[in-house]
């Protein structure tokens, strides 16, 4: 299991990202709440441009729609 962060740093928030991307997908939601980032699609950009594979998945809840992210491969 992943345990919550405590940092507002870009670099740390996207170090852990990449470590729950790792293990399973990601939302928006669980970036705030867990890794409390508010930007996780500029982050998801950021490890795209760094080579790695990632997807979005559209989902929809509820009536609402909302992406969510998959590593497919460590990098290209």
């Amino acid at each position: 299991m992943i345990k919550p962060v405590a940092t507002t740093r870009y670099g740390s928030q996207k170090h852990h990202i990449l470590r729950w991307l790792k293990e399973k997908p990601i939302t928006p939601m669980e970036a705030l709440e867990h890794i409390g980032s508010m930007r996780l699609a500029a982050h998801i950009k950021v490890l795209r441009e760094e080579g790695y594979n990632i997807y979005t998945e559209d989902v929809k809840h509820n009536g609402k729609h909302f992406a969510k992210y998959h590593l497919l491969k460590e990098k290209l």
